[in-house]
């Protein structure tokens, strides 16, 4: 029996941070797909796409976008090019994805993120094929009454705003099933998922991360996973630790990701006179990130807007402590002293005293952390069953269509 065919349309990478490193949601969602159908990614051709970490079956269709990223950091005129980056990315892709929906075997059409969604309408419109809009969160649920917002997120709200037959939200406490109703989305077309966990990285065999950093097995050890850029707030974690240490705390840091603050953030660790106790690591391959999660003594999330994000997910299902700013849904993740701990202020002092009295007692941070891998084992949803749900539904999507 032939398989359906998807065409997907996108520009994020694979991974977030480079191959098997960051964010899994959009490989998880290809090798998901790929397994159950014929898939056509249409993408730009870009370094970070890499045919060779494609599924078998997955095809790839790619053109070039050459304002991709052009001026980012220019004041004004990077928001210019941006924009029109995003119009040329819909000319650009249009031709390929016109040219394999013609052929008449398409079942569905997946725009994937702001870049792929108009283009995914666009097709839907002209061959009368099912759409699925895909979001992995929303940062416009705390933007949408910024001022002039309409003119500097014009296209995350026109994606947005745009029509779907099923539009699959992450809930990842951004808040996104809220905005998509505010924008006149009904609630019966809108799948709001959380990710699903990796458990294959609890088997991975842990790397000795404290010999490697060269730090001692009784120091503490707090732990930083994301990507350095702003709203991550990792100069939080560096303040914190600075605060603890003027305290009289012998104890490190680890941080791993990549981003474009990493200079600044290496500063801020000279300036906070720790420089020699924060150790940058970089981007870290997922199944080597289980040696992270396992020797840490705490795992600090104190981004802005949410820290129900996976590396909070992660820690928990490893057995590292976690302690999070309680922003946008990080209380449906984490209990506060049951299996982590919530924050109710990100101020440097204010989360000193809360980490201190468990950083001096090994026997409450371990019993923090074992009741966090009981939790998640019991509630945490696979990536194999977060995506055979939303199968599900485009399985009724399809089907329905062609009734």
């Amino acid at each position: 029996m032939q398989r359906r065919h998807i065409v997907l349309i996108s520009q994020i990478p694979m991974w977030s941070m480079g191959k098997s490193v960051g964010g899994p949601a959009f490989h998880e969602t290809v090798r998901a797909l790929g397994e159950q159908y014929r898939v056509s990614i249409v993408t730009p051709r870009l370094d970070y796409v890499d045919e060779s970490q494609l599924p078998p079956g997955v095809e790839l269709h790619q053109f070039d976008h050459r304002l991709h990223g052009a001026f980012r950091q220019v004041p004004k005129l990077g928001w210019a090019a941006d924009t029109l980056g995003w119009y040329t990315f819909q000319s650009s892709a249009w031709p390929i994805v016109n040219r394999l929906c013609q052929t008449g075997d398409v079942d569905l059409v997946y725009g994937y993120e702001i870049y792929g969604v108009p283009v995914a309408r666009k097709a839907a419109d002209r061959f009368s094929i099912p759409m699925v809009a895909r979001y992995q969160g929303t940062l416009m649920s705390f933007r949408m009454d910024q001022r002039g917002a309409s003119i500097r997120f014009h296209k995350h709200l026109a994606a947005l705003k745009t029509p779907a037959d099923l539009i699959v939200m992450t809930d990842d406490g951004t808040l996104g099933d809220e905005l998509l109703g505010r924008l006149g989305h009904r609630a019966e077309d809108v799948l709001f998922l959380m990710n699903g966990v990796d458990r294959s990285i609890v088997a991975a065999t842990p790397t000795d991360v404290r010999s490697e950093l060269g730090i001692d097995p009784a120091t503490p050890l707090l732990l930083s996973v994301s990507r350095l850029m702003n709203w991550k707030r990792v100069d939080r974690v560096i303040r914190v630790a600075a605060e603890l240490v003027d305290r009289g705390s012998d104890l490190h840091l680890a941080i791993v990701g990549v981003g474009p603050l990493e200079g600044q953030l290496r500063e801020l660790a000279v300036a906070q006179g720790i420089a020699d106790r924060v150790h940058f690591v970089g981007g870290v391959p997922r199944r080597e990130l289980a040696g992270y999660y396992r020797t840490a003594s705490a795992l600090l999330s104190l981004y802005d807007y949410s820290n129900l994000a996976n590396p909070v997910i992660e820690s928990m299902l490893l057995g590292a402590p976690v302690f999070a700013l309680g922003a946008g849904g990080t209380n449906h993740l984490v209990k506060d002293g049951v299996n982590g701990v919530l924050l109710s202020s990100a101020e440097p002092g204010d989360v000193a005293d809360v980490l201190e009295p468990y950083l001096a007692d090994d026997i409450a941070l371990k019993a923090l952390g074992l009741c966090g891998s009981e939790w998640a084992e019991e509630n945490l949803w696979t990536w194999e069953d977060r995506m055979r749900t939303e199968s599900e539904r485009l399985e009724l999507l399809m089907g329905t269509h062609q009734a």
